[in-house]
């Protein structure tokens, strides 16, 4: 393999164990906090962290991404990215903090004014360490943005808790949030190996932000895309419902969705440097998209099967309408995961717009399915967000085929190995629950991820032979 090849994967490596590791420590100190906190304390803090979410993308003007692509004054690019970060961060943070009655106005929330204006600095604090992780990911220093990610995740996850312990409430969950962005901040700092300084060459600038303000929209529309069901459910529902809706939705993103935030790290590059060889393309677009599935089917399906035992056991009674939530958002998870690589070779082939496109159809549908399905409950808003996910995914396919010309066959055939995986995952956790009915709840849970796991496991190695078989058999 090619020095640039090791590179690539390693650096892939170290870019999967940066998300995985914090979404871990998140998992484990979120059924911590929920024990201690109620729904209530959830949803305020998910009401603010909209706000944030929604000018983070923006908060350095995407500077740091523009370093990330320019070519040569590396040196002048670094300084002009961190200033303007700091430009930005400290305006979006006075422009957070100065709405922060009108956003809590439009939740019905009185008491999120305060909350939002206290994590309004934290705009500032990102702002200043994002030139830095950009400069990490300019010099594939991937290894180097692990410590300040971990460190972030674990400093808010103890922070929170003991708070939470001192009965604070949603203030843990505040406390702990600016502690943990802060520490990462620090650590990106103090493990750079350089220091930006403050600096603003005018033609280094413009050429940063001409390439950086269209990836940071791009990001700000994907967010705001996403967080519509969260946006609907404050809306319409109280802050205790949101919470259990935050709550919910945030294991399919860790269990299902993680898989293909991974796997899209690898499949990009990969396609870019397939891009001109159609052949080459089609295959590695099929072959990852069975193998990106195969995990993602079989997660949803397992987390599905394993929802109401694991509430049951790892949270109270309050927490239980998360529980067809999650086993709805799970599912859409699953069908998400279906079109998410068609994504890289919409970029790999130059044609990003596409993309936007397909977000702007999917908020078209998402807002109007959610709102109409919304009387039934927090489950109606998760239906309607995995319908339009249906949707869009089917637009996806019919793009990506035309772009790079697979046929329907061929892309069935890639899914039918993940679709017997599902349903032998999901037949297996259900026969064991029917099986375990009168056991203790731990002792059926940890039956069911064992039992499919296994099943599963059984189902790679025979598909990675009948693949060995296939080989061999055309070979001769």
């Amino acid at each position: 393999m090619a020095i640039g090849g090791r590179r690539l994967l390693l650096g892939a490596g170290w870019t999967y164990v940066a998300h995985l590791t914090p979404r871990i420590v998140t998992f484990f100190s979120t059924i911590v906090l929920a024990r201690i906190l109620g729904p209530e304390a959830f949803g305020a803090m998910g009401a603010a962290m909209i706000i944030l979410r929604y000018l983070e993308p923006i908060a350095d003007a995407g500077a740091g991404e523009g370093m990330v692509q320019r070519q040569g004054d590396e040196e002048a690019a670094a300084d002009a990215a961190f200033t303007l970060s700091l430009l930005v961060g400290g305006a979006l943070a006075a422009l957070m903090f100065l709405a922060a009655p009108y956003a809590a106005a439009f939740f019905e929330q009185p008491e999120l004014t305060g909350i939002i204006r206290v994590l309004s600095p934290v705009l500032l604090v990102v702002a200043a360490g994002s030139s830095q992780d950009a400069w990490y990911r300019k010099n594939f220093m991937f290894s180097q943005r692990v410590v300040p990610r971990v460190a972030r995740s674990i400093v808010r996850a103890v922070v929170s808790i003991a708070l939470a312990l001192a009965g604070f409430g949603v203030w843990s969950l505040v406390g702990g949030f600016i502690a943990g962005q802060v520490s990462a901040t620090l650590l990106y700092w103090l493990l750079s190996t350089r220091r930006h300084r403050l600096g603003l060459n005018p033609d280094v600038a413009r050429s940063l932000l001409g390439f950086g303000l269209h990836v940071s929209m791009v990001t700000l529309f994907g967010v705001f895309v996403e967080t519509m069901d969260q946006v609907i459910v404050a809306r319409l529902f109280d802050a205790a419902l949101l919470g259990i809706y935050v709550l919910a939705a945030m294991f399919p993103e860790l269990v299902v969705m993680g898989i293909c935030y991974a796997g899209s790290q690898v499949a990009f590059p990969a396609f870019s440097k397939m891009q001109n060889h159609p052949r080459l393309l089609r295959n590695g677009y099929l072959i990852s998209n069975r193998y990106i599935t195969l995990l993602c089917f079989a997660s949803a399906a397992g987390l599905a099967c394993v929802a109401e035992d694991f509430i049951d056991l790892a949270y109270s009674d309050e927490w239980r309408p998360a529980i067809a939530v999650i086993q709805v958002l799970a599912l859409g998870a699953a069908v998400r995961s279906i079109g998410f690589n068609a994504g890289d070779v919409f970029k790999a082939k130059g044609n990003p717009g596409v993309l936007n496109l397909l977000t702007a159809g999917r908020l078209v549908l998402v807002v109007p399915l959610m709102l109409v399905l919304s009387p039934l409950g927090l489950t109606g808003v998760a239906i309607g967000k995995t319908l339009a996910d249906l949707i869009v995914t089917g637009a996806t396919i019919w793009v990506a085929q035309r772009m790079i010309g697979f046929s329907l066959r061929e892309f069935f055939l890639s899914l039918r190995p993940p679709l017997i995986g599902m349903a032998l995952v999901a037949c297996t956790c259900i026969l064991v629950g029917i099986l375990g009915e009168e056991a203790e709840i731990w002792v059926r849970l940890i039956s069911k991820v064992i039992c499919g796991g296994m099943v599963f496991a059984f189902f790679l190695v025979s598909q990675k032979a009948h693949l060995q078989m296939r080989s061999a058999a055309k070979r001769r």
